[in-house]
């Protein structure tokens, strides 16, 4: 995915969980 605010950053972790579990 594209690197957003959210991603990088102390809830990038969680953001890309959620996307992961998202697309699986």
């Amino acid at each position: 995915h594209r690197i957003c605010a959210d991603c990088g950053h102390y809830n990038g972790k969680q953001v890309m969980a959620a996307k992961a579990t998202a697309e699986a």
